[in-house]
């Protein structure tokens, strides 16, 4: 994502999959693929990064969030939710709540994290947006894969729109911090 003041809007710049560095698969890596890795996300941001700054915008990197050992889910989420008809007990397994711990979570997300605070610290024109207290608040001993009875994973990874309304509030207040600083006339658009 990235803020343009000629736009005046948040947009997603492309499709860069094949360069996102992901924590929970850093894991698997050996000591040398994990480098590699690590160097090729790298450069790919900082090659985005010269592509948003061209454009006259602001990249914002998003931090890595918790991730659980959880497969695909591959029904509708609404099957996900007990309901009169639903009992708690006939909702399909895969849904079911997933605990980790909190502090492997920081550990697994700190190379990445670190990384990209490394790159925002070192351009000047990347903000990092950490959505780790967003989706497991300080002073928890685990994260959660469901709150208030809320799904916020589809798979492992990848949050569901009540995962992702979690980050709203924050990932805005960022936003217009960035909009005032860069072009204050910008923040008039960006609303809750």
């Amino acid at each position: 994502f990235f803020f343009s003041s000629r736009r005046r809007h948040t947009r997603l710049q492309g499709d860069w999959s094949s360069d996102v560095c992901s924590s929970d698969l850093l894991a698997h890596l050996t000591p040398r693929e994990k480098k590699e890795a690590l160097a090729d996300y790298a450069g790919a941001v900082l090659r985005l990064n010269q592509l948003v700054r061209a454009r006259g915008a602001h990249l914002v990197l998003i931090g890595p969030t918790p991730s659980f050992p959880q497969p695909r889910i591959r029904i509708p989420l609404s099957l996900c939710r007990p309901e009169w008809f639903r009992p708690l007990w006939a909702v399909p397994s895969q849904c079911w709540p997933l605990r980790t711990s909190r502090d492997q979570q920081l550990a697994l997300n700190r190379p990445i994290l670190a990384l990209q605070q490394r790159l925002a610290a070192s351009t000047g024109s990347i903000t990092v947006f950490d959505p780790m207290d967003s989706l497991c608040p300080a002073g928890r001993t685990f994260c959660a894969s469901v709150e208030d009875g809320q799904l916020l994973y589809s798979d492992g990874s990848h949050l569901t729109n009540a995962g992702a309304q979690r980050l709203q509030m924050e990932f805005l207040a960022l936003i217009r911090r960035l909009a005032v600083t860069h072009d204050p006339d910008a923040v008039e658009g960006l609303s809750p």
